[in-house]
């Protein structure tokens, strides 16, 4: 699950993130959606589409429809996406530090 979908300058941001990042970005989606006890089919199909349109690849696409909503909470799927989230802002951190530095703004 760990690996990284491939990707060229031109793919939106969520193309390079790492496949597990992706599916917990799709769960979380689903789970805030259900936050008033119920997700109905047109509701995940909306989401479904428009990953599809933004070209989230069909096996992301497939993994979120088989997850069963009713069993996480957004705590519990948020804990497991933050480490992705973590290391990509302690990425984004260090590259403005570069800056800074480039730039003698510190």
């Amino acid at each position: 699950m760990g690996s990284k979908m491939p990707t060229t300058a031109h793919e939106p941001f969520f193309a390079r993130l790492p496949q597990e990042a992706l599916e917990l970005y799709g769960y979380a989606v689903q789970v805030i959606a259900a936050a008033d006890g119920r997700l109905t089919r047109e509701e995940r199909e909306l989401v479904f589409e428009d990953a599809r349109r933004l070209g989230v690849a069909p096996g992301i696409i497939e993994a979120w429809s088989r997850f069963n909503w009713r069993t996480e909470t957004v705590s519990t799927v948020l804990a497991k996406l933050r480490p992705h989230l973590d290391a990509r802002l302690a990425r984004l951190e260090m590259g403005v530090a570069v800056l800074r530095r480039g730039l003698q703004l510190d």
